[in-house]
């Protein structure tokens, strides 16, 4: 299957602590579906996931060939992990008429951190 589109995005971990100390959990319930907000309540490490999170489904909308708020939201993708650990995506709403549109059934997503930063690249195919 051709690929459609790559989209990239790194978040700096920092960025995301003083957001989260402004507005508590309003800004992870504007950003994670009801899934991920239940494992970010119970996370050991809240805002690095939510900075994965967040890098992931800005890097699956360029992949796209959108950004967020243009035609897919935040809430049109999932992202959950397999039983080894590895991301998986499930798209909703317009991210999922947009992939079907475009010709694509896929998005391969890789996810990444260190201490300041999170990243995510991801291939719509």
């Amino acid at each position: 299957m051709p690929i459609i589109g790559i989209g990239t995005d790194i978040c700096e971990i920092n960025r995301l602590q003083a957001v989260h100390d402004r507005h508590d959990e309003r800004f992870a319930k504007r950003v994670l579906v009801a899934a991920e907000l239940a494992r970010y309540r119970t996370h050991s490490a809240p805002v690095t996931f939510l900075a994965k999170r967040f890098a992931a489904k800005e890097a699956i909308s360029k992949a796209l060939g959108y950004g967020i708020g243009q035609w897919v939201s935040f809430h049109d993708i999932e992202i959950d992990n397999d039983a080894h650990g590895a991301p998986q995506v499930k798209l909703s709403g317009n991210a999922k008429l947009v992939l079907a549109n475009k010709g694509g059934s896929t998005i391969h997503l890789s996810l990444s951190d260190e201490k300041e930063y999170a990243v995510a690249f991801a291939i719509a195919e």
